[in-house]
């Protein structure tokens, strides 16, 4: 018998008719990061984008060190819980999908900023994600991010600085 798995990939590019749904989660998760001065990311919306028992690692590269944090995305989620007085801008430069039935994997470069009108970004860093649909929609099972050390420019994908894949500005919270 032969198994054979549909997988589609889209790199930076439209969304085809059986995958916007899950485009328009990935923008709605980085936009929900992302706040105003004065007030904090999208707490509800990344709560619904989340799936029980998520888990959110991330790896640091500072000063020729490599830092590695795991979490659950709840504690993750709590962590951002709080008014901040600077803004917090995610630009989602470059997106790699691959979907298989109902599991997904998300590659995406994304250019973090305090202040929105900068034209430089404050760092960038490389995520991997990967949903489930369940059914009600799809939900983030887990997320990898990757810091690199300052200066590191070399991802798996390239996107076109303060180019948002992810449209509109977060609003005050």
């Amino acid at each position: 018998m032969l198994l054979t798995l549909a997988t589609t990939v889209v790199i930076a590019a439209a969304p085809g008719p059986g995958d916007t749904a899950l485009h328009h989660s990935v923008s709605q998760f980085w936009n929900s990061l992302s706040n105003a001065p004065g007030s904090k990311p999208d707490i509800h919306q990344l709560q619904q984008l989340f799936a029980t028992n998520a888990v959110v690692f991330g790896q640091r590269q500072k000063d020729g060190n490599t830092s590695l944090h795991l979490q659950q995305a709840a504690d993750f989620i709590a962590s951002q819980d709080r008014l901040k007085p600077y803004g917090f801008y995610e630009c989602e430069i470059a997106r790699e999908v691959r979907i298989s039935g109902s599991f997904a994997t998300v590659l995406s470069v994304v250019e973090s900023r305090r202040d929105a009108t900068k034209q430089d970004a404050d760092f960038t860093g490389l995520n991997s994600m990967q949903w489930a649909n369940t059914g009600d929609g799809w939900q983030l099972v887990s997320l990898y991010y990757y810091l690199p050390a300052q200066g590191e420019t070399e991802f798996l994908l390239q996107g076109t600085p303060g180019q948002c894949l992810n449209t509109p500005a977060p609003t005050t919270n």
